[in-house]
């Protein structure tokens, strides 16, 4: 028997301002409860998104742009890795994040 996997409730705090667009972590923190595994789930997609749009940035050559994407995306893997560390059974899925937002990280550095 597997536990029940604990609701959360998440607000802004949970999102590092510095390299987030206030919109879309309202989209899926403000004020709402979910469980840990919808939560990361949906804040991966979004780092995801933030990925490729910095994938994009960097092979037209704007670099600053690509920067913030790449950090904008860091942030949000982080913050997938915050909902689901709180999750019994999810290992490895935090160490697929973590991994993730080294990658953004690393690539920031050199745009």
């Amino acid at each position: 028997m597997q536990p029940a996997a604990a609701k959360h409730e998440w607000s802004t705090d949970h999102v590092y301002a510095n390299f987030t667009e206030i919109q879309e972590a309202l989209m899926i923190a403000a004020g709402r409860e979910a469980e840990g595994h919808v939560l990361a789930a949906e804040w991966r997609e979004l780092a995801e998104r933030a990925e490729s749009a910095a994938e994009r940035a960097a092979a037209l050559g704007y670099g600053t742009a690509a920067r913030s994407r790449y950090l904008r995306a860091a942030t949000y893997y982080t913050t997938a890795v915050i909902a689901a560390g709180r999750i019994e059974t999810a290992k490895e899925t935090v160490g697929l994040l973590l991994l993730a937002r080294r990658r953004c990280v690393e690539v920031a550095f050199w745009c």
